[in-house]
């Protein structure tokens, strides 16, 4: 009860009254449609047959992809995939809407609203937002634009691709102008928005001298957090999580300021949707995708991908209990999983939920998927029930504890209820949050102290360290010679001898130790002159570290790059914490 009313409190828990309140509608079976497979005139038959096959209620197909439209737009160039395998008439929306007219079935236009590119070339259409907006694009912890990512950088990143900044009015004015005409303009049933998020935890955390405490390259291993890993970290990593979560409420809000949009500019009968993360500690703490508080949303579809029976039904369980209207993704994403996603599919009919979405059309129709199993609802498998449950005891926690001078200082500059906001956050990261604090040894009340502490620790500190002066330390830094070796190029029968590629570091660079980035993780642990490698998803990198700059005199603010500036702010707040005998 008492981690109920923390997270009623803080906002964690919908108290949204929801249809399923009232009334019992049609459970939904929905399918996932991408672009690409509406491209050619002759697809759309195909794609209703499966819907048939599949007693299909709703889809949700994909018009608006990569920064192009698969509909006529007045404001999106058009695909160009489409353009060079139909005639310029064949609008795709169009086509299937007037195909499923007379059909039990609801058309969702599938929207990719941040996500703008993805591909190793830049876009053909120079009316693409890549050319004619550049700088929508969202920036990094250090000030990078995104848009000026190579290819291999944002693969290595695990980034989907280039993403606009939602914090923007001028981004978030075009999404709700887009969602608008295509509401309008085609008689869909509903909008369905993707990538309603942000890219991760590097992007979009502003400028301010707080944020430059995520600038630096020892700050990757904090790129994901959960209720239970918070109590194994040092002080100094809590009070950076802590900043985190302050940063990452602006972040939320501007995700949720667009849904909120959306809502107020589409067709009051036309329903809203979006694609979710299913786990609340990649959603909230990754992605700023904080869904419960969204206001307008009609239906959550939560991407609760796995063939791991035992966690998809954690997730709807957890779901559920927050929710009662959210549908779940079923990813046919693994050869031989018809027993899981018909088990899928029956638990979420027998817990009583608005309904689930296949991902995808193209996986069903390309791989060999038992649809007549499917239909049957047949299940051989006896290894599907077993519990993978885990929860790992933990030893180690709270073991830095911070200074109760600082704690006592720090208690007179607490805003009122943060403390309870920040445990609230933290707890609400877990799928179960009293199993966890059972397995870490904590009492729901102990840990609430911990937090409080913590948070006049903190503020304590603020008060040490901020605001930084004009002047700031330079960071240390290295000068490589390297070269890149694309996959595509490697033998993979062969050992690569880095010394024998002496010859081929004709590139150069400085680099500093910015956050975001392994590779120039890699590089700082490295001695002058030895030839080293690094092998990333993308090829090889070869370098050797020509010379080790340490760093450390003052600088004047403005005579700093001002994408220099995260990493040089970076540094002084380290200085100041060794001033007052800690180290980041």
């Amino acid at each position: 009860m008492f981690i109920s009313l923390i997270l009623l409190k803080m906002g964690c828990i919908s108290t949204k009254i929801t249809t399923k309140t009232l009334t019992q509608p049609e459970f939904r079976r929905g399918l996932w449609v991408r672009a690409s497979a509406t491209a050619s005139p002759d697809s759309i038959p195909r794609i209703v047959e499966l819907i048939e096959q599949l007693g299909i209620t709703d889809l949700f197909v994909q018009i608006v992809v990569g920064g192009y439209a698969y509909y006529h737009s007045q404001y999106l160039p058009r695909s160009q995939y489409l353009s060079r395998i139909s005639p310029p008439q064949f609008d795709p929306l169009d086509s299937l809407l007037s195909t499923l007219r007379n059909r039990p079935v609801k058309v969702h236009a599938w929207v990719n609203t941040f996500l703008v590119w993805s591909m190793n070339s830049p876009p053909d259409s120079e009316s693409h937002l890549y050319y004619t907006h550049p700088e929508w694009f969202i920036k990094d912890i250090n000030n990078h634009s995104i848009i000026n990512y190579p290819f291999i950088t944002w693969q290595d990143m695990n980034l989907e691709g280039l993403y606009l900044d939602p914090a923007q009015k001028s981004v978030q004015n075009f999404i709700v102008k887009i969602c608008q005409e295509i509401s309008f303009k085609y008689p869909v049933d509903g909008i369905h928005l993707d990538f309603i998020r942000y890219p991760g935890f590097f992007f979009g955390l502003g400028e301010a001298d707080e944020s430059a405490l995520f600038a630096c390259m020892d700050v990757n291993s904090l790129g994901w957090l959960n209720l239970s890993r918070y109590p194994e970290l040092k002080f100094i990593q809590r009070w950076k999580i802590w900043h985190y979560w302050m940063l990452n409420r602006l972040r939320e809000q501007n995700i949720r300021r667009l849904i909120t949009r959306v809502r107020a500019s589409i067709k009051k009968d036309c329903l809203l949707s979006a694609a979710l993360f299913a786990h609340p500690a990649v959603a909230r703490f990754r992605f700023a995708q904080n869904w419960l508080q969204w206001d307008g949303l009609d239906l959550p579809v939560i991407m609760s991908y796995t063939r791991d029976i035992k966690k998809f039904e954690r997730i709807v369980k957890y779901t559920l209990a927050k929710c009662a209207d959210a549908i779940f993704g079923i990813g046919i994403l693994w050869p031989d999983m018809e027993d899981e996603a018909i088990w899928e599919v029956k638990l979420v009919e027998k817990l009583g939920s608005a309904g689930i979405s296949f991902f995808d059309y193209t996986t069903i129709r390309d791989t060999i998927f038992d649809l007549a199993q499917c239909r049957t609802g047949a299940i051989d498998k006896e290894v599907l029930f077993k519990d993978t449950t885990s929860f790992p005891e933990y030893d180690n926690v709270f073991a830095e504890l911070p200074d109760s001078d600082w704690v006592a200082r720090g208690k007179e500059n607490v805003i009122w209820g943060e403390d309870l906001e920040f445990a609230g956050f933290l707890l609400s990261l877990s799928l179960n949050p009293i199993q966890e604090l059972k397995k870490l040894h904590l009492s729901q009340r102990e840990f609430v102290k911990f937090i409080r502490n913590d948070v006049a620790a903190f503020r304590y500190l603020d008060q040490a360290v901020f605001p930084l002066t004009d002047t700031l330390i330079q960071p240390p830094g290295v000068v490589i010679h390297y070269t890149f070796i694309p996959e595509s190029e490697i033998d993979t029968n062969r050992t690569i001898n880095p010394d024998s590629l002496l010859d081929k570091l004709n590139q150069d660079a400085f680099i500093y130790p910015e956050a975001g980035n392994k590779f120039i993780n890699d590089l700082f642990k490295k001695d002058t002159g030895t030839i080293n490698t690094f092998s990333t998803a993308r090829g090889l990198y070869v370098y050797k570290v020509v010379e080790q700059i340490k760093g450390g005199n003052r600088i004047l603010q403005e005579r700093v790059k001002r994408e220099n500036l995260p990493i040089y702010k970076y540094w002084t707040i380290n200085k100041r914490l060794t001033s007052i005998k800690l180290g980041l």
